[in-house]
């Protein structure tokens, strides 16, 4: 490759507000158009493949493969913590590496596209592509002298986030072949050792010290290997309340990492006490920085709505999706932009000319198009219930079903459900309403609250039915079905003529092991989302 095509600026961006080294800034690479034609040509080739080499427990940058399903995961195993009964005590260790993009080895690169078997000229191609840049750093405006690399990928490159992953996935594999520590949900799920997301690694283990050295001895190797090095300042553990003092001080001796009460995984805060409305006070603060930043007086009346669309309400609708988020927060929020819209440039008070309500109506019926966060919240969490129940190879089905079982089962009060599970609940009751069922068995469809004639429940449209004989109990599908049939002594027990006649017109599919949903179609013949 022309090394001219190599050659890159480097822009320093602060990840924290008061920088004082160098590792506080994230270098961004900005790549020659040419480069990244190039090296964007080679992604393209490589997309098809990568998913089937990188392990479930990776979720970064793969098409199908959600940041949610891992903060949930998460989220049920901090939960457990606060529960189990195990002698020996849980343990989570989140690992933060040193510049994981910039210190990542390239004969690792070598080594595992041999290991993966790719082509000998396509990996000299991608070698060719990484190897041997020469950066140019911005500071402050001025550029420094050339300077070569002598590892790592470009943040900035297309193939960087690819590449990244595939290294990865030598710690994921080492795990993998230690089947001795872990952690399970429940006595029938899989043991959950780990969750990778780009560089944001956590492990989950009994406290026992033969576990501890275990996870210490795979991550010094993995990093032998390709030249990482592991952030002891922000490398963190969190313990499980049944780990006395003793056993704790020994852990920490052992890896020599701090122990905290909290941390936060992925943008969410996971905790072995229960969240309070405290917990969430950051969210408030940071919408006001951000408000602060910009102030009012160079936004026009569209501008300000923009900005509360498009910036202060996406804040709470990431957090309320995969936290349980006190509504008094939300409420706080939805005020703080009320406000912010009609207030005044001078900071004074203005006319409130339109309610919050009316505000968040669509544009057809006179409203600006806001959404609410508090009516958002459910059909976001209905995107998770779907994928809980329709995606069986992902890791959230994988983990959660074997404890919890289909999301359509009456709510169970035990105090030992997860904030996981409540919140894969609540999308469900979204998803009521815009999913239809075929039957099967019949076991998992409700008579009423379930849409499985036409494109409503039965409960949403007038017709004959026979409440002195139903009572106020709820009854399935299944009651009505006798031998892989509809048995027409129940349905005249409980149904008109007319609404006989249409159940006796829906098909049974004996084939199907359960009943199966799917979402509703329209006219046009797209579905109702």
């Amino acid at each position: 490759m022309n090394k001219d095509w190599k050659r890159t600026l480097i822009v320093l961006i602060p990840k924290i507000n008061n920088p004082k080294s160098a590792d506080s800034y994230r270098p961004i690479s900005l790549c020659n158009t040419v480069y990244k034609i190039a090296t964007k040509i080679l992604l393209n080739r490589m997309e098809g493949i990568i998913p089937k080499l990188i392990s479930l427990e990776q979720a970064a940058f793969l098409k199908g493969r959600s940041l949610q399903d891992h903060i949930l995961i998460a989220n049920e195993l901090i939960h457990k913590f606060r529960f189990s009964k195990a002698y020996k005590g849980l343990v989570s260790i989140k690992l933060d590496m040193k510049q994981a993009y910039e210190t990542m080895g390239w004969p690792t690169l070598k080594n595992i596209l041999k290991y993966f078997e790719f082509p000998d000229f396509f990996s000299m191609l991608i070698l060719e592509c990484v190897q041997n840049p020469t950066f140019l750093i911005l500071i402050n405006g001025t550029p420094s002298k050339w300077i070569k690399a002598r590892c790592g990928f470009r943040q900035g490159c297309p193939l960087s986030p690819c590449l990244f992953i595939l290294c990865s996935q030598l710690l994921s594999n080492a795990i993998n072949e230690k089947d001795d520590f872990g952690i399970r949900v429940s006595s029938i799920s899989p043991r959950i050792t780990h969750l990778l997301y780009a560089d944001d690694i956590i492990f989950f283990a009994e406290a026992k010290i033969k576990n501890v050295r275990t996870i210490k001895g795979i991550v010094n190797t993995y990093c032998d290997w390709t030249g990482q090095k592991v952030n002891t300042n922000k490398t963190s553990m969190l313990f499980g309340k049944a780990v006395n003092i003793v056993k704790r001080k020994k852990i920490k001796r052992i890896m020599g990492f701090k122990e905290v009460k909290e941390f936060n995984y992925l943008g969410s805060k996971l905790s072995v006490k229960r969240l309070s409305k405290s917990d969430f006070q950051f969210m408030l603060d940071k919408i006001m920085k951000k408000l602060n930043n910009w102030g009012t007086r160079f936004f026009s009346l569209s501008g300000k709505i923009t900005m509360a669309k498009y910036v202060i309400l996406s804040i709470p609708s990431f957090h309320s999706t995969v936290s349980l988020v006190p509504k008094s927060i939300i409420k706080e929020v939805e005020r703080i932009c009320h406000n912010f819209i009609w207030n005044k440039s001078n900071e004074n008070l203005g006319m409130h000319y339109v309610c919050w309500k009316k505000l968040c109506d669509p544009y057809e019926q006179g409203g600006r198009g806001i959404q609410s966060c508090l009516s958002k919240t459910g059909p976001l969490r209905a995107k998770l219930a779907w994928k809980y129940m329709k995606d069986h190879d992902s890791l959230l089905h994988k983990y959660l079903f074997p404890k919890y079982g289909s999301c359509w089962k009456a709510e169970n009060r035990n105090k030992s459900i997860s904030t996981a599970w409540k919140i894969i609940k609540d999308g469900s009751k979204s998803l009521k309403d815009i999913v239809s069922w075929n039957v099967s068995n019949g076991h998992s469809i409700d008579v009423f609250e379930d849409i499985w004639i036409w494109d409503k429940s039965l409960n949403k449209w007038p017709t004959f039915v026979n409440t002195h004989e139903i009572g106020n109990d709820a009854i399935k599908v299944d009651c009505l079905i006798s031998d892989n049939q509809w048995s027409i002594t129940d349905l005249k027990k409980y149904f008109g003529k007319d609404l006989m006649d249409l159940i006796l017109n829906i098909n049974i599919n004996p084939d199907l092991i359960e009943d199966q949903f799917e979402l509703i179609h329209m006219e046009s013949g797209r579905t109702i989302t």
